[in-house]
């Protein structure tokens, strides 16, 4: 079984989003950090199939309807001849 939920963040005073998944048994901590204003969309991506635990942390640039529902709403992002774009994304395992 997969889910996916879509998360509302609140950026800290920096701009900064960020997430993470703890793991006490584990000792274990994931933690992803990123400029608001870059991916303003966030989703949580679980499968929760027996014996396939995954967990899956997305940040995007736009909605989970999609590409198409992106063009649609005018929210896609177009990159011209010789453009580029720069994102910042920080992982950290601990």
């Amino acid at each position: 079984m997969e889910q996916v939920y879509e998360h509302a963040l609140v950026p800290g005073d920096d701009g900064m989003h960020r997430v993470a998944v703890v793991n006490d048994r584990l000792g274990m901590k994931v933690s992803v950090e990123w400029p608001a204003a870059e991916f303003p969309y966030f989703f949580e991506w679980l499968n929760l199939r027996s014996g396939n635990h995954a967990v899956g942390l997305e940040p995007s640039t736009h909605h989970v309807a999609g590409d198409a529902a992106a063009r649609e709403d005018g929210s896609m992002i177009w990159l011209g001849p010789l453009e580029s774009r720069v994102y910042h994304t920080t992982f950290r395992v601990s």
